[in-house]
């Protein structure tokens, strides 16, 4: 397995699936943030008094206030599992705050299971792209059929989700069924990347077009846990040629040639995907001034992105990365495969039925205009 450096080039998150409960299960002072660990609130707290803390939890009453009537002198720190530098405004008025992924150690981590998914994204794009025509006789079919049993069809969410399964299929399978057994990506290991280092949390915002243009929808933002910007760790990756060889696969997996190979194809992914992004905001305007900064910051990542070599790639993964960054941004990029009233029924169907200018309508940004989840890949010998 080759050794991989990833170099956060933004803040990244990926959830561990909990939310946690601010004056409960956080507390917030001075720009600081600190997780509770239940053994030193205990410590300081005494046992005699697990009655009434839990009275405070069931309440929604601050713990602090609790903890210094046992301890007037008390601080976040001395009850803290960990703590972290916390960005934003409003920072008390925040319920929960979405924790960043942790391993076994305690240390922040972006799984094997997230480096692949983000790279199968565009190879899915690179694949489709490639075999336009397959991919265009199997959206035929599938509204030839529809047609032919309603004259009136058109397309529906739950009808974009089943012929992309079957062209994911097709593209990583050489099939119409599902069959991981087949499938290209079982030879492409990733393993997991851990951080040692501090998390950090900061405000995060939905940029939303509504008619009167774009702006930030009211009560949507959001105290997230990111790794962040700079933080470096190693992690492995491997094609398993002497598997892929011997099973014979009925579809292209030139993609898994070398890792040279898996990298271009990565940075061509991203590298349009980023400028499809800077280009889009060039004929905008009135939009909150955190986009100037959003933008500097994308502008940023393109000329690093530009002055990659072989062994080097821009990934992007993990939350609030938006619909352009998962595998059905294939639809939206291959202008062959969709005509324009086709596309604008889809956009439609793909937006919970409301009529969108663009799709995706909607970004998230950190306060201060920050952007998320991208990562510097770099080869080591």
């Amino acid at each position: 397995m080759a050794n991989v450096k990833a170099l956060l080039l933004s803040p990244v998150h990926i959830g561990s699936g909990i939310e946690l409960q601010q004056n409960i299960e956080f507390l917030i002072h001075d720009q600081r943030l600190a997780v509770v660990d239940d053994k030193k609130v205990l410590e300081v707290i005494g046992e005699d008094n697990i009655s009434q803390w839990i009275s405070y939890i069931n309440k929604r009453e601050n713990l602090m206030e609790l903890l210094k009537q046992r301890k007037p002198d008390v601080t976040i720190s001395d009850v803290a599992d960990r703590e972290m530098d916390v960005y934003g405004t409003r920072l008390m008025n925040k319920k929960t705050l979405k924790e960043q992924l942790h391993n076994g150690q305690g240390f922040p981590m972006i799984p094997g299971s997230s480096i692949k998914g983000a790279i199968r994204t565009a190879i899915i794009t690179h694949l489709v792209n490639k075999h336009t025509k397959t991919v265009k006789n199997i959206i035929s079919e599938y509204k030839n059929l529809n047609a032919s049993k309603n004259p009136g069809w058109r397309w529906q969410l739950r009808d974009f989700q089943k012929v992309e399964e079957r062209i994911l299929n097709m593209l990583l399978s050489g099939s119409n069924r599902t069959d991981p057994n087949r499938n290209a990506m079982r030879f492409l290991q990733v393993t997991d990347a851990s951080f040692n280092f501090n998390t950090i949390a900061s405000n995060v915002l939905l940029l939303n077009l509504t008619w009167r243009g774009w702006d930030f929808k009211g009560g949507s933002d959001q105290l997230v846990e990111f790794i962040g910007q700079d933080s470096e760790s190693r992690f492995r990756i491997s094609i398993n040629h002497d598997l892929l060889g011997k099973n014979h696969l009925k579809t292209d997996t030139a993609f898994l040639e070398s890792l040279e190979k898996l990298f271009e194809i990565i940075n061509e992914h991203n590298k349009m995907l980023i400028n499809e992004e800077i280009n889009m905001w060039k004929d905008e305007a009135g939009f909150p001034g955190q986009l100037e900064i959003y933008l500097d910051i994308l502008n940023e990542i393109k000329q690093t992105a530009l002055s990659l070599n072989k062994n080097e790639a821009i990934l992007r993964l993990g939350g609030h990365t938006g619909w352009n960054s998962i595998s059905g941004a294939w639809a939206k990029n291959n202008k062959e495969l969709f005509d324009d009233y086709e596309w604008e029924i889809l956009k439609k169907s793909l937006n919970k039925g409301r009529n969108v200018d663009y799709f995706p309508k909607t970004r998230k940004i950190e306060e201060e205009g920050d952007v998320f989840g991208y990562i510097k890949l770099s080869l080591e010998n």
